[in-house]
């Protein structure tokens, strides 16, 4: 291509259209040079940051705060739970305890308030949105909205057209340049140059092409052009069915979250409602803890105070029994002094020799008096062998089938009188040997002169204490008034066994019967302490708590067996007396019923 020559006439000229044609459409129109930020301020307008109604932007704001609170106050909610525990147990406790006091209820609380929330700002963004809708069909914003949104489009087509404009101006500025290859080519062919012929023949044919191309370029921007405005055309044409589509869609969202709202109001209302209930009841329970912590204290103050009288009781009744344990030793003491005596009494006629009586020596030969001799040796030395006699006639009263009790139950009952309360005799009152016995068969009537090899168990039986003792032995067969007063008691005792066995298992049969009346006195007994002791002591526990005369006769029972043992205690020897009679069927049938009934106690 020729150089262009800056002297041509035509240089100017050519320069001064090619700034004319680069001026862009906007500028030939009158537009501001700065239509582009202008353009670019207005779409931003159109965006939810620079949005003249800020219903939506807020409704955005409500939704991100009640999903933040949604999750965070159940989470301060379950960790707060624990520490409220702590303080209200150190509270009622003195005591720090780690407690977690978690349950369903606090669980549940803890979901619903946070769904609640979740669902309250729903609620609310969904308003808030509806009231940027309803502002904006009652404005009109939304005309205006569209209204900005065309002259965009049409802003747009603007810069199309101007990039469009721009390429023709770089063609014609092409074109100009061939112009002037032209020219040159004719001051080229003006100078008789063949070559420059064929050379503006070629920029001529290119010329034509590009004008071709130009043309065609032309005709497609101008086809675009129509299609843009018969879109616009259309979309205002349905800009009015569209408002009217989302008005009815807004009238139909607006009835149903007036629905909505009035479900969620009940809802709440609700839930208030359960939450006051459950503060009262929680008040309650807590006004009835601290009530019953109140007497549960006040009972253990009245319970201390009367453990403290028992224990000041306890001390005087010890007190007293150590009193009567003094009394108890010395009348003790003045019965084995009496005993001994009388033993050396008994023993001295034993200590004679044994030779067959003959008609000579019978009168002239007198026995020395050996009765003033020794007698307190020998009693000494027979208090062992006494010892043993006493634990022999034990184990006969135990095997005993006394003759005079051999009549039915009922009839004995009948024909004995029994004192309503018979009052405890002295430790003095009954000697051992009464106590024990339980049939008249052994004591014997008279002493022979010349007693069988069993004749020392004999004497020492009926314990002759002169003073202290009221049944002294003597040679006659009848028994003493205090002998029939043990045996009252001793049949008692013995017909106890029987009602108790008829209370709590029901009637004996007729052979245990009858073998009871035919002197079997223990049969009843041996047959209820052969059961389970456990068993037997919680039935009788429940007995005695439901009938009253039972629970009569049992303490009539338990007074009669003391009275039995209440002398053996203030003898000598006694304990081991004590010790054997409560190992027999009726002792343990006594310790047995005792602690039922807590008599022991």
């Amino acid at each position: 291509m020729v150089a262009e020559d800056p002297t041509h006439p035509h240089s100017a000229q050519d320069a001064d259209d090619d700034r004319s044609v680069v001026v862009p459409i906007s500028a030939r129109h009158g537009d501001d040079p700065r239509g582009a930020e202008s353009d670019t301020a207005r779409r931003a307008f159109l965006e939810d940051d620079n949005d003249p109604l800020p219903w939506p932007r807020r409704a955005r704001k409500v939704q991100r705060i009640s999903q933040m609170l949604a999750f965070t106050i159940p989470v301060c909610w379950m960790i707060a739970w624990p520490i409220g525990s702590m303080l209200a147990n150190e509270q009622v406790t003195g005591v720090w305890a780690l407690k977690f006091g978690y349950s369903l209820d606090v669980v549940l609380w803890a979901a619903t308030a946070g769904i609640c929330i979740r669902l309250i700002g729903y609620v609310l963004s969904l308003a808030l949105r509806l009231e940027a809708s309803a502002q904006q069909l009652v404005s009109g914003h939304s005309g205006r909205s569209f209204a900005d949104l065309t002259p965009g489009s049409v802003s747009a087509l603007n810069d199309e057209i101007d990039q469009a404009l721009s390429r023709l101006a770089e063609a014609e500025s092409l074109i100009r340049q061939q112009v002037r290859a032209i020219g040159n080519a004719g001051e080229a062919l003006g100078a008789g140059t063949a070559r420059s012929a064929a050379r503006l023949e070629q920029e001529r044919n290119a010329l034509i092409a590009l004008t071709e191309e130009m043309n065609r370029e032309a005709d497609r921007f101008a086809e675009k052009i129509a299609e843009r405005s018969q879109a616009a055309a259309d979309e205002h044409a349905g800009l009015e069915d569209r408002l009217a589509d989302r008005g009815r869609e807004f009238d139909s969202q607006i009835n149903r979250f007036e629905s909505v709202s009035a479900q969620s109001l009940d809802r709440f209302e609700e839930l208030a409602r359960a939450m006051e209930e459950r503060s009262a009841a929680l008040r309650n329970a807590s006004e009835e803890a601290t009530e019953h912590q109140t007497s549960l204290t006040n009972r253990l103050e009245e319970n201390a105070a009367r453990i403290h009288a028992a224990q000041e009781e306890l001390a005087n009744q010890s007190a007293k029994l150590e009193t009567l344990m003094r009394d108890q030793r010395r009348r003790a003491d003045r019965l084995a002094q009496v005993v001994t005596e009388q033993a050396s009494r008994v023993v001295a006629p034993r200590q004679k020799p044994v030779t067959p009586p003959s008609p000579q020596a019978a009168a002239p030969t007198p026995t020395p008096p050996p009765a003033p001799v020794e007698p307190e040796p020998m009693a000494l030395k027979d208090r062992p062998k006494e010892k043993h006699r006493w634990k022999d006639i034990l184990a006969k009263v135990e095997e005993a089938n006394p003759a005079p009790l051999v009549k039915p139950i009922k009839q004995a009952e009948e024909d004995i009188p029994i004192p309503p309360t018979p009052p405890a005799p002295k430790p003095t009152a009954f000697p051992r040997e009464p106590i024990m016995r339980a049939t008249q068969g052994l004591v014997t009537p008279k002493i022979d002169p010349a007693p069988a090899p069993s004749a020392p168990v004999r004497p020492a039986e009926p314990a002759p204490a002169p003073k202290p003792a009221p049944e002294k032995p003597s040679m006659e067969a009848s028994p003493a008034p205090n002998m029939d007063v043990l045996d009252r008691l001793v049949v008692r005792i013995q017909n106890y066994s029987l009602v108790l066995q008829t209370q709590l298992f029901g009637g004996p049969s007729h052979e245990d019967l009858d073998r009871f009346e035919a002197g079997e006195r223990q049969i009843f007994a041996k047959a209820l302490i052969a059961r389970d002791q456990d068993t037997l002591r919680a039935r009788i526990q429940a007995e005695l708590n439901q009938n009253a005369v039972f629970r009569e006769r049992t303490n009539e029972f338990l007074r009669d067996f003391d009275t039995i043992l209440e002398p053996l205690s203030a003898e000598a020897g006694g304990a081991d007396a004590i010790q054997t009679y409560l190992t027999s069927p009726l002792g343990r049938l006594y310790m047995l019923t005792g602690s039922a009934a807590g008599h022991f106690d």
